[in-house]
């Protein structure tokens, strides 16, 4: 009789141990899931003017054969990061001083400019947030590093190209709004194309805590002064 007491006592033991195991192992799945919704993406994209455009424009023989001569030779690389609901898209290279911060809870939009003379904080432009009016065709798919986008155009002519498995709702510049990140842009002057993808990332916004608010035609103004 005591030898099946103890055989129970012990039975009751190991099935309280599993049952702690087995409610470990299941909250670790399921902060593994939670910080994988948490984890964040980077996007790179490389910007071209198009040569077509610049023929276009009505501009003396030298300065547009510097122009069609800079487009072949300097295509501006950008970064945009996104995590939960904010997104930050800064310069890699090129000659752009400006970065643009955007918080989707809030609707808030920022153009920033960071790297200016004579200034005690980073100066910022508070912009529209801008609602695109996206007319999709799933019917028109293209590849881009391996994610298949489908085609938008809005009523302004801008061309996009979105991937629905990245899911968030945004994309290069002040561009977005779609069912996933846009990672490629055509305008009537300018391409930009997604050339690298990072994702299950953290993300670290290094967006400035203090800047001055100015007007956006101030902030163009400023940012000349660094040309």
């Amino acid at each position: 009789m005591t030898q099946v007491f103890a055989l129970e006592s012990f039975l009751g033991i190991k099935k309280r141990l599993d049952m702690k195991n087995l409610l470990f192992l299941l909250f670790v799945i399921l902060s593994n899931i939670v910080d994988a919704q948490n984890m964040g993406l980077k996007v790179v994209y490389q910007q071209e003017k198009k040569i077509a455009y610049i023929r276009g424009l009505a501009l003396p023989r030298e300065a547009m054969v510097s122009l069609i001569r800079s487009a072949k030779e300097e295509k501006d690389k950008f970064a945009l990061e996104i995590q939960d609901s904010m997104s930050y898209y800064y310069p890699i290279s090129g000659n752009v001083f400006t970065q643009n911060f955007k918080n989707y809870k809030k609707k808030q939009s920022y153009t920033i400019l960071d790297s200016d003379v004579d200034q005690e904080e980073p100066y910022a432009a508070k912009t529209d947030f801008e609602v695109y009016k996206w007319v999709v065709d799933k019917l028109k798919v293209q590849t881009i590093l391996g994610y298949k986008c489908f085609r938008a155009e809005s009523k302004k002519g801008v061309v996009a190209w979105f991937a629905p498995e990245l899911k968030y709702p945004d994309g290069p510049i002040n561009f977005g709004g779609l069912g996933g990140v846009i990672l490629k842009v055509e305008t009537k002057s300018t391409i930009i194309t997604a050339v690298e993808i990072t994702t299950g990332m953290h993300i670290g916004f290094r967006v400035p805590q203090k800047f001055q608010i100015i007007s956006f035609g101030k902030l163009q103004q400023r940012r000349a002064l660094n040309h």
